[in-house]
């Protein structure tokens, strides 16, 4: 939707002033050769007329739009009667328009510029640039289906199209929730546009990603991406490659995003982290990760330590995992975590920490007891705590998904005493 302002407003009232200036100065030149050819229509006012609308002229160029109004007060009650020429009239009007607008009074100003249309005395080339500021004070007023009519009205009697005018249907089509309607309009906005722009862009491709038209709508994205680098439209573009089925890319606008410091927030950090490790990019998830939590982009919570940890694993960064997964483990609700802590311990041989790691996760309440009971029986085993490892494997044998490689390890404890009482009552 536009932007409006009294500013702005004053800017096109300028520019019409230099108009009547230059009509004025060339009425009596005018007045001969309407002698001469009566055929053609003559836009001139007279000197008294003149006076006064240069006089609101001023006050409107210093933003006194009371004085205005009071310069323009006999001209407007000789117009509303009838009692002056077609053109001054429709000068009236069209400054009590401008006026009208530049203290958002968009209703009344509608109003003066359909009266100063109704007047026909305009060249046709002022007809359609108040029949064009008809439709933008519609808009502004959410007079859509209003503004939908004038602007047809304007296309109908102009050659000059273009790409603000075409947005502008667009819009009002888009307001009222006629989107197929709006589609066509915002198409042409866009290719009728000298320079790539942003509003016209971002109209056309919402339009196409409500009617799920990712195709139609990347080019687009890509478009303001390069030349309006924002990161709405980093991450959308990374979503339509993702869509489309071009992962790499995917991934490649938002490490874009990222170098240009767009990711700021925890959940689109995390993201980015998950991305790296489904492209088999462990380490640099770490490092994004490690430094996010580090700087506070992201918070240290249970997941994202895990996720952490993950990384480094992932990494064959072991050492580095540890710290992450201890404190994760510390915050997380079940023990699971603890049994993964274990594992890494396990791995390492540290069989005293792996047996703590596993007995805190089986203490909390974990997914998967069997696996979690046999992983610490064999940590006892290691620390030859054969009687406590007995005990863990027995709880292991309980389920069934660790019940076949419990009973092995209770069949070879059985050996194992076996022998060794065997050894004892040799060497008695």
């Amino acid at each position: 939707m536009p932007q409006w302002s009294s500013r702005s407003l004053f800017v096109r009232i300028l520019s019409g002033s230099l108009v009547l200036l230059l009509v004025f100065a060339g009425s009596a030149s005018a007045k001969k050769a309407d002698k001469k050819k009566k055929s053609h229509k003559q836009y001139t006012v007279t000197e008294p007329v003149y006076k006064k609308i240069t006089k609101a002229q001023e006050a409107m160029g210093e933003e006194q739009w009371e004085l205005a109004i009071e310069a323009l007060a006999s001209l407007k009650k000789k117009a509303d009667k009838g009692r002056m020429g077609d053109h001054e009239r429709a000068l009236t009007y069209q400054l009590l328009s401008a006026i009208a607008a530049a203290q958002t009074k968009y209703a009344l100003s509608i109003e003066y510029k359909e009266k100063c249309l109704a007047q026909d005395g305009l060249p046709d080339i002022n007809k359609s640039r108040v029949q064009f500021e008809i439709a933008q004070l519609q808009l502004a007023i959410e007079q859509y289906p209003e503004a939908v009519s004038a602007l047809k009205r304007w296309f109908r009697g102009t050659d000059q199209r273009n790409s603000h005018a075409y947005y502008l249907l667009a819009v009002a089509y888009y307001q009222q929730g006629l989107l197929d309607k709006a589609l066509k309009p915002a198409k042409k906005a866009v290719a009728a546009a000298k320079k790539p722009n942003q509003a016209w862009l971002q109209m056309l491709v919402a339009l196409y990603l409500n009617d799920e038209s990712y195709a139609e709508a990347l080019p687009h994205v890509e478009t303001m991406v390069t030349h309006f680098p924002k990161k709405v439209y980093y991450t959308q573009l990374s979503a339509l490659y993702n869509a489309l089925g071009e992962e790499a890319k995917s991934l490649a606008a938002m490490q874009l995003a990222y170098q240009q410091g767009f990711l700021t927030l925890d959940r689109e950090l995390r993201r980015l982290s998950e991305m790296y490790l489904y492209h088999g990019l462990p380490y640099r998830a770490a490092l994004l990760m490690d430094k996010s939590i580090a700087d506070e982009g992201i918070e240290a919570d249970a997941k994202s330590l895990e996720l952490l940890a993950n990384s480094w694993l992932m990494a064959r960064e072991i050492d580095r995992a540890v710290d992450p997964l201890t404190r994760a483990a510390a915050l997380a609700e079940d023990g699971d975590i603890y049994i993964r802590l274990g594992q890494v311990y396990l791995e390492r041989e540290e069989w005293a920490a792996a047996a703590d790691a596993l007995a805190k996760g089986l203490e909390q309440g974990v997914e998967k007891e069997g696996d979690a009971q046999l992983l610490l029986g064999i940590t006892y085993y290691n620390q030859n705590k054969r009687k406590s490892a007995r005990s863990a494997f027995r709880s292991a044998r309980k389920f069934d998904e660790s019940k076949d490689p419990a009973l092995q390890w209770l069949q070879m404890l059985d050996r194992e005493a076996k022998r060794a009482a065997q050894e004892a009552a040799n060497a008695s």
